[in-house]
């Protein structure tokens, strides 16, 4: 990577930083005697902080770490409990300000931190990424776009993994259930959140056809 990327990349990862600490320029630039100007060069990639600004950071519970390796390590400056308990107030406030301009102005940091902080749950960071969404950040659209996808995924991972366990259970006992049958099954197996289906079609040989496709048709 040459020296110009790099610098770009360190300064993105100490804007991720800032945001995360739910700091404006000049409250983060103040933990390390730095002016606003000169963070917001830092931010842009412009200037190249010195290790004397980064170890003053590191002081205050910034992960200089990850802003020069971009690697995080350790657990979250914000425990979940107490990140949840925020979300909940912010929605209240959300719902209490109505303004988005405001709202983003008053909350959009340190949702952001949230929302970036790797060391938090998924849920608690798609939480934030929802509102931030609402609030018009176009960076946590895709963060939630791409969330979907992966969820997608995962649930198609399982399905397979249900499908094979089916049919390995039907082979070991020697039932062999028609395709309308089997995906009859496979959905109710889904519905009723069955990840290892062996075992249930001696149970689901007694019930009619018909039947069975009636229920796995309901909503």
């Amino acid at each position: 990577m040459p020296q110009n990327d790099g610098i770009f990349a360190c300064g993105a990862r100490l804007r991720e930083e800032r945001q995360r600490l739910g700091l404006n320029q000049i409250e983060f630039g103040k933990l390390a005697d730095a002016s606003e100007n000169s963070q917001t060069a830092y931010e842009k990639g412009k200037t190249a902080p010195n290790i004397a600004y980064l170890l003053k950071l590191q002081e205050h519970g910034v992960d200089i770490g990850y802003i020069l390796t971009g690697q995080r390590y350790g657990a979250p400056v914000v425990r979940p409990d107490e990140a949840d308990r925020w979300l909940d107030e912010a929605e209240k406030i959300l719902d209490e300000i109505g303004d988005v301009a405001e709202a983003r102005k008053r909350m959009g940091d340190r949702l952001t931190g949230i929302a970036l902080d790797a060391a938090l749950p998924d849920r608690i960071r798609g939480r934030a990424d929802f509102m931030l969404s609402f609030l018009g950040d176009e960076e946590a659209k895709q963060r939630r776009a791409a969330c979907v996808r992966k969820v997608e995924r995962e649930r198609e991972n399982a399905r397979m993994v249900m499908r094979e366990s089916f049919d390995r259970a039907a082979r070991i006992s020697g039932w062999r259930p028609d395709e309308e049958l089997r995906n009859a099954v496979l959905k109710l197996c889904e519905m009723m959140q069955i990840a290892n289906p062996a075992g249930i079609e001696a149970q689901l040989l007694d019930i009619p056809l018909e039947m069975l496709l009636r229920a796995v048709k309901q909503p």
